[in-house]
């Protein structure tokens, strides 16, 4: 049985219940920040839908191929509209968030400020616009090398999809292949020219232009990687600004936030109905 299998026959078997459907998701924080959310738009979302995390985006898509009636959410990472909109005709049942992931809605200063509890606004400054400005000089001072970071992780990371699209490495693989020098040689020639320096290169730099008129927000919602800029970035500049030791997670911010408008498309697809945020 193949994981996706696996977690489709947990899912029935556990968790759906008579007219019930499954959200499912990539990771445990997904899950954790998805229950929080759902019970903000629709407290009685449970009657309708179970939720699932099923341990990435490679096992959310198989799933829903297997099961059209149900829906998935994915981080959008480096697809752009094109791969973005390729793979939802594809996949109709497959929802892709708004943003790299689902910490890039916890890096943005003006958007941090609402997740805030009282007793930490109390100790920036009283005017708002001042106090987002306190939170965002920290987070956004080495900024343009986390967008080159972005950038090169854009073409960088799907290299691996790219060349197994191209038969890396079963065209070379399989047993019944009778394999010559000039088979040989050509079939590893394309690889090698997929690998290309200048090519790859070029390809960043194209990205770098692409995303040159962008803002800091716009940024930090979609080209910063957002999981590892909450670790490397926000964490610290938190804990220094708010003279914090204790850890400060994901699920703790979304537990402040407003329900985040970019989402609304998510409750659309579920026939919820939402609430006053």
């Amino acid at each position: 049985m193949k994981e996706f299998e696996w977690h489709i026959k947990t899912i029935l078997e556990t968790k759906i219940t008579e007219g019930k459907k499954a959200l499912i998701v990539e990771g445990k924080t997904d899950e954790l920040v998805f229950t929080q959310l759902l019970k903000k738009v629709d407290p009685q979302w449970e009657t309708k839908w179970v939720l699932a995390e099923v341990g990435g985006k490679r096992n959310v898509v198989d799933i829903l191929t297997a099961q059209p009636t149900w829906l998935g959410i994915v981080d959008r990472d480096e697809w752009d509209n094109a791969q973005l909109s390729q793979r939802q005709q594809q996949l109709p049942n497959l929802l892709v968030l708004p943003r790299f992931c689902i910490e890039n809605y916890v890096v943005v200063p003006s958007e941090l400020w609402h997740c805030l509890p009282q007793k930490q606004r109390a100790k920036l400054p009283d005017e708002r616009e001042a106090a987002i400005l306190s939170i965002a000089t920290p987070i956004t001072e080495n900024l343009e090398r986390w967008v080159q970071f972005g950038a090169l992780w854009a073409i960088i990371n799907p290299l691996w999809d790219e060349l197994r699209l191209l038969g890396f490495n079963r065209d070379l693989l399989d047993p019944e292949l009778v394999v010559d020098e000039q088979g040989f040689r050509a079939q590893c020639a394309s690889w090698h020219s997929h690998l290309e320096p200048q090519g790859l290169w070029l390809r960043y730099q194209e990205k770098l232009a692409a995303i040159q008129g962008q803002t800091d927000d716009e940024n930090l919602r979609t080209i910063v990687h957002g999981k590892k800029f909450f670790k490397a970035v926000v964490t610290p500049a938190f804990r220094q600004l708010f003279a914090i030791q204790s850890t400060i997670s994901v699920e703790d911010l979304f537990r402040e936030m407003p329900v985040p408008a970019d989402l609304a498309f998510v409750w659309q697809r579920m026939d919820l109905n939402p609430e006053e945020n």
